[in-house]
């Protein structure tokens, strides 16, 4: 049985970078395919690689931060409005990234309890439709 692809919205494009199509599990490779430009065989090696030296899975919080910080990626802390709410993820890209001028910046972002996205021209990047989420903290590429 073939699985459903979620439809596009204005703040939603469905994005899989997993080889084999899979969909679950993986969310950390699959942004971070998306937002460096990598396959995601070359993104499970370089985590893979740094989850074998801490003896932790490839997909660990320390593990990812560790691989953004060494490839030049800043971490950011969750943003939040004037009135100290969380943004969802459209609200994140409706108000705080055009008023902080990142519209166009590549952004690697926690949302929801334990998932991570790509964030890149406007649009959440992901196999399903998380956009009512609340971001977390998110990484930006340091130029």
């Amino acid at each position: 049985m073939a699985k459903r692809i979620p439809e596009c919205t204005e703040y939603f494009e469905y994005y899989n970078a997993n080889p084999k199509d899979k969909r679950v599990g993986d969310c950390v490779i699959r942004a971070l395919s998306k937002v460096t430009g990598k396959s995601w065989d070359v993104i499970f090696t370089a985590l893979y690689e740094i989850a074998l030296k801490q003896k932790m899975m490839p997909n660990d919080r320390f593990v990812f931060e560790k691989y953004l910080k060494q490839e030049g990626w800043v971490k950011q802390k969750q943003p939040k409005d004037i009135n100290n709410k969380k943004y969802t993820g459209i609200d994140f890209i409706k108000y705080y990234l055009v008023d902080n001028n990142l519209t166009d910046t590549k952004i690697f972002a926690n949302i929801g309890a334990k998932h991570v996205v790509a964030i890149e021209s406007k649009t959440i990047f992901d196999t399903w439709n998380c956009s009512t989420r609340c971001i977390g903290n998110y990484w930006i590429k340091e130029m």
